[in-house]
């Protein structure tokens, strides 16, 4: 009987864990254990009317222990058992990578961000074992301390570390203070370096000659013109809803967030003629958005953005080695080099009309690899020119993808 007991015991602990852990997962406040034992004791009388046993089984929801103080207990003993593995499987690693990052918080409050990427038995892994508050100054010897007091007291030698990367700030990156050269200092052996590729990717996308600058100044201005009134926001709103428009609202556009001009400027021109309506209708003159070459500049700028924008997300994630980070990159130059082509010329249709010739086009089928793009007629087939360019610079670029082709294609000619 004592055994039966313990059995139930634990059997009512781990669901009670299984709860906090879900509650824990979505953010929720401790205090949902309770309300998610109402509803669950609400729903099993009605799943388990017909149960002989349902008497029994709605003792044991109702000895759950999901009070406020129960799940905040369990919520605490998981994220330490968390803590535990992570830091000793960093232990094991015999290499390790840091990426450090300072920022303020919503409190004015300096935080630290340390990430861990090694090999462990499972393959590689990325942590976060540290999210170290800053009380003083932010300088680079205040970050180092800071970075090496978290790794000492999880019991982690800092002479494991073999690169770092950081955001490229000087307090990060200075010469004799920086949290580099600091920790370099501190480790005895040499260390590789690097400014974070995304964040160098996403400073690239801020850069644009200054006409192209003037079009973004004027999408700022006729969207703050809209949204900054109320009564002209609610009435251009209502007109949205009136058309039926695929959207209720403009976006605004935010520096801070990496992806927000190209979403601002691609919302911008899906709701162009909307746009112009209202502003005719309110008496606000842009005679640029009737301009072709503002319009052309504009559609330039939409592209080109909303390009950057899938550079940025496909470096974003898990799991990526800075190798193929790397091949992005690398490939991303290479078609800058098309857009700027395409903005040159009248259009896509027209520039490929006198294009390629047959032979060309029949020796890109045998050996893409090799073949200049320019010089193949592809319009007969149906297939985007445009679109092929990129896969085969892709294709080219990578050396994996290449690879691969380069064995399928030995293989059939054997």
């Amino acid at each position: 009987m004592l055994s039966n007991w313990a059995q139930s015991s634990n059997n009512v602990n781990l669901a009670s864990f299984a709860v906090s852990l879900e509650i824990a997962k979505r953010g929720k406040p401790f205090t949902d254990g309770e309300y998610v034992k109402d509803c669950f004791i609400r729903a099993s009388e009605e799943l388990f009317r017909d149960f002989k046993n349902k008497a029994e089984i709605m003792k044991k929801i109702k000895d759950l222990p999901l009070s406020a103080k129960s799940i905040q207990d369990r919520t605490a003993k998981m994220s330490s058992n968390v803590t535990h593995m992570q830091v000793e499987d960093i232990q094991l690693a015999s290499a390790l990578s840091l990426a450090i990052d300072e920022s303020c918080d919503i409190k004015d409050t300096a935080q630290v961000t340390l990430f861990v990427r090694y090999m462990s038995s499972q393959g590689p892994k990325e942590e976060l074992p540290g999210l170290l508050p800053l009380s003083g100054q932010t300088r680079g010897e205040e970050i180092t301390n800071a970075v090496q007091k978290c790794l000492e007291d999880n019991g982690i030698d800092i002479n494991k570390i073999f690169s770092v990367a950081t955001d490229g700030a000087r307090s990060m990156t200075g010469i004799h203070r920086g949290v580099t050269s600091s920790l370099q200092k501190k480790i005895n052996h040499g260390i590789l370096t690097f400014h974070c590729i995304i964040h160098q990717e996403a400073l690239c996308a801020q850069t644009f000659s200054a006409e192209i600058v003037e079009v973004m100044n004027l999408i700022i201005k006729i969207i703050n013109s809209i949204l900054a009134k109320a009564l002209y926001h609610h009435q251009f709103k209502d007109f949205l809803e009136e058309i039926d428009s695929q959207f209720s609202d403009l976006l605004l556009h935010n520096k801070v967030r990496w992806l927000s001009r190209g979403n601002v400027l691609q919302r911008f021109d899906l709701c162009l003629s909307e746009i112009k309506t209202f502003l005719n209708e309110k008496s606000i003159a842009h005679p640029e958005l009737e301009e072709d070459k503002w319009l052309q500049k504009f559609n330039f700028m939409i592209d080109t953005t909303m390009k950057l924008n899938e550079l940025n997300l496909k470096l974003q994630g898990k799991g990526n080695p800075a190798y193929a980070l790397l091949e992005d990159i690398v490939c991303f130059d290479k078609k800058l080099l098309l857009f700027l082509k395409t903005w040159r010329e009248d259009g896509f249709t027209e520039r490929f009309e006198q294009f390629k010739t047959n032979k060309s086009t029949l020796a890109f089928i045998v050996n893409p690899l090799n073949t200049n793009t320019d010089e193949i007629s592809i319009e007969p087939f149906g297939i985007d020119a445009g679109s092929l360019q990129m896969q085969l610079l892709d294709l080219n670029i990578k050396d994996f993808w290449s690879g691969k082709f380069t064995e399928l294609k030995n293989k059939l000619e054997e």
